[in-house]
């Protein structure tokens, strides 16, 4: 309609607990806040929906970090937050100054792990360079990343990404060259053509 978005809206992430059973026409208490920071795609450890859990991950702009106000909220996400709601301890990922970050996916590190421990992958965006990164963190030393692949190019926003653990599939094929024995590391890269 031809109005100027907000540039800079407060916004916080809340949670709203409700009840199914209470009657109608109850009043629903205050959503509590979680975290008082941009952030958007929030995400758990799907083993765990419906049911209590504690821990969340969202891609946030991170507090402190020089962000440029001036974009709209999505050029601000910068980082990853992991928040535990029971103990309120919220930690960050920082991607840096010229980076986006895209909606986290939880893999959960085993079968029974407790929740939230895993790893977490995310999609940079480097704006810098107009490239992407493939992001994986450790929950237990969320603050730098694991490993990082570095893409050829830019790739296009994704969103809704699902971790499928391959027991669940009825058709599995690894992906992945099976190693049965130690292989010598060239440091050269890949010495083989992609197939």
């Amino acid at each position: 309609d031809g109005r100027m978005a907000i540039l800079n809206p407060k916004a916080d992430f809340v949670r709203w607990k409700f009840d199914p059973r209470m009657p109608t026409n109850s009043v629903i208490e205050d959503p509590k806040v979680v975290m008082d920071v941009p952030s958007e795609m929030p995400r758990i450890d799907e083993r765990f929906m419906t049911h209590q859990y504690d821990t969340l991950f969202a891609i946030v702009a991170v507090p402190g970090s020089p962000a440029d106000t001036k974009y709209f909220i999505y050029n601000r996400l910068n980082g990853v937050a992991m928040h535990n709601h029971k103990t309120g301890e919220t930690r960050y990922f920082y991607a840096g100054d010229n980076a986006v970050c895209q909606e986290p996916c939880f893999i959960p590190r085993s079968e029974d792990a407790p929740d939230g421990d895993g790893w977490v992958m995310t999609m940079v965006d480097r704006q810098d360079n107009k490239k992407s990164e493939l992001v994986i963190l450790d929950t237990r030393t969320f603050e730098r990343p694991i490993a990082v692949v570095h893409m050829p190019m830019h790739v296009k926003s994704q969103i809704h990404g699902n971790w499928i653990p391959s027991a669940a599939l009825k058709a599995h094929k690894s992906l992945v060259r099976e190693v049965t024995e130690p292989i010598k590391i060239s440091g050269k890269g890949a010495l083989e053509p992609l197939s």
